[in-house]
């Protein structure tokens, strides 16, 4: 099974935490499970050193399975 994670971005764009998203099999799969954390801020969706998506505040999805980018440290 792929380990998928949601990593929460403070206002000024750092990761301030991140959790695993359980269960998960596929992209959307773990979009959709990250969005319960996007309700105050903005999320990165990550499985190992793939960016699958950003979500903005409210879960909107910014961008998706786009350009790889810095990977969090978490």
């Amino acid at each position: 099974m792929k380990t998928f994670r949601a990593f929460i971005m403070n206002d000024d764009g750092n990761f301030i935490a991140a959790h695993v998203l359980d269960e998960v099999e596929t992209d959307e799969q773990a979009v959709e499970a990250a969005r319960m954390f996007a309700y105050k801020n903005a999320i990165e969706v990550w499985q190992g050193d793939r960016r699958i998506a950003e979500l903005a505040k409210g879960g909107e999805i910014r961008h998706y399975r786009d350009a790889p980018a810095r990977r969090p440290d978490i």
